[in-house]
């Protein structure tokens, strides 16, 4: 299983719809004629909920790390 690929993460888009689908799910259909956005998580319970919004924060990170201090401070600083 990739948790970057396998469909594993509830999303609610805007208009209620409840989709199915990997972390880069998160940026579909935002604009268009198809707009229907991703709002918000739909876990079934608040702590599954956090625990989500954690792991995509801490994805997001990973995916931003600099590659020396003098990136960071300039992504950062």
């Amino acid at each position: 299983m990739n948790l970057l690929t396998t469909s594993w993460i509830p999303w609610r888009r805007r208009s209620g719809a409840i989709e199915w689908g990997p972390p880069p799910l998160l940026t579909s259909r935002m604009w268009g004629a198809e707009a229907d956005p991703v709002v918000g998580i739909a876990a079934p319970r608040p702590d599954f909920t956090g625990a989500l919004e954690e792991f995509l924060v801490g994805l997001l990170a990973l995916s931003l790390a600099p590659t020396d201090e003098e990136a960071w401070l300039a992504l950062w600083g």
